[in-house]
């Protein structure tokens, strides 16, 4: 079993997933770690994800990021963490899918809200983030929601009660 943790950017999917995999003794890969990994084999030059996102833009980035999704072949007992838009393409959403068991870390808008003004996301840029915020809600949520095998709300949860009820669903006891 693979467990794809996946929801909006500051929900809690790489720092959950790192805790999970560690407490479980089981592999955790990253998406965005993936992302940089082939844009480096394949530029030969290092950069992070958000500067690939910012300086090349967002449709090289998703394209990257589709290619980077397709690499992935986790042995059995791995955590993935997907980005925010990883799951909005319909080709990334078949390929998680057959990788393992879709795990939508959601959060109340009032906490993911506060969590994003304090560290704004590049989806974010030049935008009105209320307005921005707004829409983010509106496409992803619908999507997340019907997509996902489990939802976990984390909201008004600490850190162990997350990682208590992922490892619920791991042994089959939800």
């Amino acid at each position: 079993m693979n467990l794809i943790l996946f929801g909006f950017k500051s929900s809690g999917k790489t720092y959950i997933g790192k805790k999970l995999a560690q407490k479980l003794q089981w592999d955790f890969i990253d998406t965005d770690d993936e992302i940089e990994k082939l844009y480096e084999k394949k530029f030969n030059e290092k950069r992070t994800f958000k500067k690939i996102f910012k300086e090349e833009g967002e449709i090289f980035f998703r394209a990257l990021e589709k290619e980077a999704v397709q690499n992935i072949k986790p042995k059995n007992s791995t955590i993935i963490a997907v980005g925010g838009g990883t799951i909005l393409d319909i080709e990334n959403q078949k390929t998680l899918k057959n990788l393992g068991v879709l795990v939508y870390l959601q959060v109340d808008e009032a906490t993911l809200k506060k969590r994003l003004l304090e560290n704004k996301p590049l989806y974010f840029a030049e935008k009105d983030f209320d307005l921005a915020f707004k829409e983010m809600i509106k496409e992803r949520s619908p999507v997340y929601e019907k997509i996902a095998d489990i939802t976990v709300d984390t909201s008004n949860k600490n850190e162990e009660e997350i990682l208590q009820e992922l490892i619920r669903i791991v042994y089959g006891k939800q």
